[in-house]
């Protein structure tokens, strides 16, 4: 019985700790996009809150630009925006920018 009770123990602040992580970006309604990014803005300083707000909307407009070169559709659009920035952190999203304008300016020929 007690190994029993460990176990149960073990799940359930496995099950709490899962849970508890930092916030995501919910990228599968325009309503949650804007919920889900607050949420994660109000978690961070306000100098960061404000440049991951500017980071979501460069990277969802080079998103959009992708698809509108492609003469892709704007479900095609929602896709790409899903793939490339739905459950990402604060952190992660703050790395893709930053890799991004690193390749852009490496292939610009600059440093």
């Amino acid at each position: 019985m007690k190994l029993i009770t460990e176990i149960l123990t073990i799940y359930i602040l496995s099950y709490f700790l899962v849970g508890c992580g930092e916030p995501t970006l919910d990228t599968s309604s325009k309503e949650s996009l804007k919920s889900s990014l607050n949420i994660m803005s109000e978690k961070l300083p306000k100098d960061k809150a404000e440049e991951l707000r500017k980071n979501v909307q460069a990277l969802v407009s080079l998103y959009g630009l992708k698809t509108m070169v492609k003469g892709q559709s704007e479900q095609e659009f929602i896709k790409a925006i899903s793939k490339e920035l739905d459950g990402k952190t604060a952190d992660e999203i703050f790395k893709l920018s930053a890799d991004i304008k690193k390749d852009f300016r490496n292939s610009m020929g600059g440093k």
